[in-house]
């Protein structure tokens, strides 16, 4: 730990400022990552990039991963889809309803699981939706089409 305080005094100012707000936004929002179209999401989505091109130095790779810095929308989508296996066995329901605020979860994230399941329908609609996220949620029984 020592080390990588040492080891921070060579990342720019303007990195730190914005990791320290968005390590902020994280402890005032009870992990829930920021929305792409702010300045901050547009951070977190650059530092994602970087880490991706290998463009992101150790020190702030570390730094990141001390937040559980998540360095994938991948990531993200297999916690919500572990947050909807959840709301499977806690209401025997196979899916929320579009825009249900899901707030009784041993989560870090409070999330809107009834929106991001609407979402996986029409990305699927629209043949954007990769056959492996396809497969996971027909393993839980997931209702692709209400009637």
């Amino acid at each position: 730990m020592q080390k990588l305080k040492r080891e921070t005094k060579n990342v720019d100012k303007r990195w730190l400022f914005k990791y320290n707000l968005f390590k902020e936004f994280l402890d005032a929002t009870d992990n829930k990552y920021p929305v792409f179209k702010t300045s901050l999401g547009n951070w977190v989505a650059n530092q994602r990039a970087a880490y991706r091109h290998g463009k992101l130095s150790l020190v702030k790779i570390q730094m990141l991963k001390e937040l559980d810095f998540m360095f994938s929308i991948d990531e993200k989508w297999t916690e919500k889809l572990e947050e909807l296996k959840i709301y499977i066995e806690k209401t025997k329901k196979i899916s929320p309803a579009t825009g249900q605020i899901i707030t009784s979860f041993p989560s870090t994230n409070t999330t809107q699981l009834g929106c991001w399941c609407n979402h996986q329908r029409q990305q699927k609609k629209k043949n954007r939706l990769p056959d492996w996220k396809i497969e996971e949620l027909n393993n839980i029984g997931f209702v692709w089409q209400y009637k």
